[in-house]
């Protein structure tokens, strides 16, 4: 927010306002995109392999999930190949996991751009979006090469699957927003993330459904807002031979628009303390 005092000069104040900070970020789009192009290209630099392991890593992580629980453990997967229900459900945890992460440090990793320049800083944890939704779309194109592989054909469901996707980039933004302000404070957090993603991933059903969770904790497993959403992405992808249970999915919604907003308020209202301990 620009201010022009008495001496007309022009003092530049970051926006207190939710509406008026997201009229900021539309103006600075360009900033937006321009961060998350050199993000991608920074990160596989001087790699082998370059953009291979945005496919790698998916077709990686899916095979060992294969190996150990469904050749080993025997998971039951509800009469679908295993490999298309555990990849079906890595398109969101990855997105939100790997995102998560990098968004958590964002402020701090770029603190010297953060004390030279003004653009709204909001900006910073968005930008780690735009690489992994490059990775979430090598991802689906795995999925889909993996599905005519199977003969496993997509049905109408698929079209809702752009309104699953905005649902976890809000609920990812939000859990960034909040994590890469109390990482600017206290760097402990930038290590308790990960430990925190860690445990995130044997709650949430991944390399099983929900069918195996009894009955009497099925209330409190739902409240991880993951498990709603990953049961809508299978449900999606997998023409509804996995059931949603839309109870499940309403509280994951509303925990997650909760966390987006309550996030932006966070990174809103504290950010200009921040700046200054950066």
């Amino acid at each position: 927010m620009n201010i022009l005092n008495k001496d007309h000069k022009i003092i530049i104040r970051p926006q207190q306002n939710i509406v008026d900070c997201f009229r900021e970020i539309f103006s600075s789009r360009d900033v937006l995109f321009m961060l998350a192009w050199r993000d991608i290209q920074v990160r596989y630099k001087q790699t082998a392999l370059g953009f291979a392991w945005s496919l790698l890593r998916p077709l990686l992580t899916m095979s060992v999930f294969v190996i150990v629980f469904g050749k080993v453990a025997h998971l039951p997967s509800e009469g679908i190949p295993y490999p298309l229900l555990v990849l079906a459900a890595l398109l969101p945890w990855m997105f939100f996991s790997h995102t998560l992460t990098i968004g958590a440090s964002a402020l701090i990793d770029n603190a010297p751009m953060l004390r030279r320049t003004y653009f709204p800083r909001i900006i910073m944890p968005m930008a780690s979006v735009g690489i992994h939704l490059s990775d979430f779309i090598i991802s689906f194109l795995l999925f889909s090469g993996l599905a005519c592989y199977y003969h496993f054909s997509m049905d109408l469901r698929v079209l809702l699957l752009p309104f699953f996707m905005i649902h976890m980039i809000l609920l990812t933004l939000g859990t960034a927003y909040i994590l890469s302000i109390m990482a600017a404070r206290w760097r402990d957090v930038i290590y308790v993330t990960p430990f925190l993603v860690q445990i995130g991933f044997f709650v949430s059903p991944i390399g099983y459904t929900t069918s195996l969770i009894p009955d009497n904790l099925k209330l409190f497993f739902y409240f991880n807002p993951l498990v709603g959403l990953v049961e809508a992405f299978r449900w999606s992808l997998l023409a509804g031979k996995v059931l949603v249970h839309w109870d499940a999915y309403a509280i994951s919604l509303g925990i997650s628009l909760s966390v987006f907003m309550i996030g932006s308020v966070f990174f809103i209202r504290s950010e200009p303390k921040v700046i200054d301990i950066l």
